[in-house]
């Protein structure tokens, strides 16, 4: 299935394609930034959960995704721990949370690609259980 990029397409998925897609303009971002807002008010109040916008370093090349530094304090482990990402669908994926680096790094990869995610998307992270987020994928 293909999936647009604003307003154009891709027929197949290749990150180095991706990133060098337009990015999405100023208006795109704050729409999708906004509706992730929206899903995020919704959750139930008693889950931490955060929103993150996409960007280039997080869907292409190094596939890294940096945390907010005050969630990983008071909701992650003090280790580096396994993390599991739950998508909407149900599907889990296992991705490597490094502690000194606040963020996730093996496995990722293959959630980003998974679901062709790009530069502009937004997700919502929902910590639903010990090391396991639902992400609520925003385009």
């Amino acid at each position: 299935a293909c999936r647009g990029i604003l307003r154009g397409s891709i027929v197949s998925y290749d990150p180095k394609t991706v990133a060098a897609a337009q990015p999405p303009n100023s208006q795109a971002k704050s729409a999708a930034i906004e509706r992730a807002n929206e899903v995020q008010a919704s959750l139930p109040s008693e889950l931490p959960s955060f929103v993150k916008a996409m960007l280039p370093s997080h869907v292409a090349g190094g596939f890294w995704l940096g945390l907010t530094k005050q969630f990983c304090v008071a909701n992650l482990p003090k280790h580096d721990e396994t993390i599991v990402l739950v998508d909407e669908d149900g599907q889990e994926f296992n991705t490597r949370f490094l502690v000194a680096k606040i963020g996730l790094s093996g496995g990722w990869r293959g959630f980003s690609i998974a679901h062709k995610l790009v530069e502009g998307d937004v997700l919502v992270f929902q910590l639903i259980e010990h090391w396991k987020f639902k992400v609520y994928i925003v385009r």
